[in-house]
């Protein structure tokens, strides 16, 4: 894939606001206290930071760091089952994110898989059952789809946006959180639904029920893409059994978007 000046400033804006990033966490890390609750506020915030960013490292091309995120939410993740934090779990959420800061002082955009076409170790969503690339759907009018996206990252929702509009999408429309989608959608009607699985105050889970059960005016109908982080067998078994139309892995291509809009309208198209 060749980049192109929108994904480069993407790139470099998020480049730009990685070590603000860092150090929001850092703060929320600091807030935390020997025997605190893990259902504390800092905690459940400095969890979602780092599933977000995990995210969001990958979609922008790079996934050591993206890695390093996930091991601290990893970290957490094992320590939700306990009551509180002890000063040994602190200790280990201290490393965790000493080697998150690590590996934010070395990205640098120049180094973005995203933008060098290395994509080998992005390990894109984007073959199909044979294991070879898929080509953009020239069955689908993109353009005259109207279709909403949702994720709490405001450079994944860039990157989106840029990819349909690549695409030939001509009406997208973002929200950054299950409510703002819902109301948007309300509004917009659109064709498809894409949503990241993971947000609050509602997930893409919550989502999917409003919609299959016509709440908020939105048609049960509409087709709804779930995107995720949740690569494991365990996470693709949970996305297909909540009756969501099509799923797509983080990190996302081109052509990962394309097949899954172009399989969606195909299903839509046989039902009609």
């Amino acid at each position: 894939m060749k980049s192109d000046s929108s994904e480069l400033d993407l790139v470099r804006e998020y480049c730009a606001i990685l070590p603000g990033e860092l150090n929001k966490m850092l703060d929320l890390l600091e807030g935390l206290e020997p025997l605190s609750q893990t259902n504390s506020p800092n905690f459940q915030t400095l969890q979602q930071e780092a599933h977000r960013n995990k995210g969001t490292a990958s979609c922008m091309g790079f996934p050591e760091l993206g890695a390093m995120f996930g091991e601290l939410e990893k970290e957490m993740e094992s320590m939700s089952g306990f009551p509180t934090v002890t000063t040994q779990r602190l200790n280990r959420l201290a490393r965790c994110l000493g080697t998150v800061a690590q590996g934010v002082k070395q990205t640098n955009p120049e180094e973005s898989l995203l933008l060098t076409g290395d994509e080998s170790d992005l390990k894109f969503d984007d073959m199909d059952e044979d294991g070879r690339p898929e080509t953009e759907a020239e069955d689908v009018v993109f353009k005259d789809l109207k279709i909403v996206f949702a994720d709490d990252d405001s450079m994944v929702r860039a990157l989106m946006r840029s990819i349909l509009k690549s695409l030939g999408v001509r009406r997208v429309s973002l929200a950054s959180n299950g409510q703002e989608l819902l109301e948007t959608a309300c509004l917009m009607q659109p064709d498809i639904i894409i949503t990241d699985w993971h947000m609050t105050p509602l997930t893409g889970l919550d989502v999917l029920e409003a919609v299959r059960n016509g709440m908020g005016g939105v048609s049960p109908d509409t087709k709804l893409i779930f995107v995720t982080s949740e690569n494991t067998t365990l996470g693709v078994k949970r996305a297909m059994r909540s009756n969501v139309d099509y799923y797509i892995v983080k990190p996302f291509s081109h052509q990962a978007v394309a097949r899954a809009i172009r399989l969606v309208v195909q299903q839509k198209s046989k039902a009609a």
